[in-house]
């Protein structure tokens, strides 16, 4: 009996040998991971000064509506365009030429298409004299003068407005990115008529507000 009990001891006892030498050898694993990301910088390319979208400086010109003729002269004053700025139009109307009409050109140097998302003014105009009659002239004249503004070719990006401010968010045109080292290209119209009847007794100035035509490269 003692030598049977030896035998069953002597077995169990192999078995765990053999289990402790299995879990000796047993492999380790783990998993490294790796998690990150890169931005590239970006930047307003169109309010970049050289090469971005700007007036063209020279392309500033008047002339009365209705004809060709160049009055960027004197007494005309087609104005200075600097960068995102067109500004110091100066014009006469008179009842011989009520009505005169001035241009610039916008440039995309860009290579993004620069869809237009609206115009819009500040206010309306403002008018002012000096002399004793100057209310009622102001009066007078202010209710009778439009300003329209469109840019580019199509109709419907425009704005008309008189005493009162105007704005335009249904915009559909745009200006093309640059081909090559040639800008893509849109002009600017302000026309602005004097549709009344008075005549009046001294000069009135006629002061536009800030207009401002908004671009962005999401259509």
């Amino acid at each position: 009996m003692e030598k049977n009990n030896g035998k069953v001891i002597a077995l169990v006892a192999l078995i765990v040998a053999v289990i402790a030498l299995a879990v000796g050898f047993a492999a380790f694993s783990d998993a490294l991971t790796i998690d990150g990301s890169a931005t590239v910088s970006g930047a307003n390319a169109f309010d970049d000064a050289t090469n971005g979208l700007a007036y063209l400086s020279t392309s500033p010109e008047c002339h009365i509506t209705g004809t060709t003729t160049d009055t960027s002269t004197a007494p005309y004053t087609a104005g200075t365009a600097t960068d995102d700025a067109w500004t110091d139009i100066s014009v006469p109307l008179t009842t011989e030429n009520p009505s005169v009409t001035c241009t610039a050109v916008v440039q995309n140097k860009t290579d993004y298409i620069a869809y237009l998302k609206s115009i819009a003014t500040t206010s309306g105009i403002t008018c002012s004299s000096s002399g004793a009659n100057s209310t009622t002239n102001e009066t007078n004249i202010c209710n009778a003068v439009t300003v329209d503004v469109q840019v580019g070719s199509v109709a419907t990006d425009k704005i008309t407005f008189g005493t009162s401010a105007a704005s335009n968010t249904s915009t559909t045109g745009s200006i093309a990115a640059k081909s090559g080292t040639t800008p893509g290209e849109a002009t600017v119209t302000v026309t602005i008529a004097y549709d009344g009847t008075a005549v009046a007794d001294e000069d009135v100035v006629v002061t536009l507000p800030r207009i401002t035509h908004s671009y962005s490269s999401a259509q």
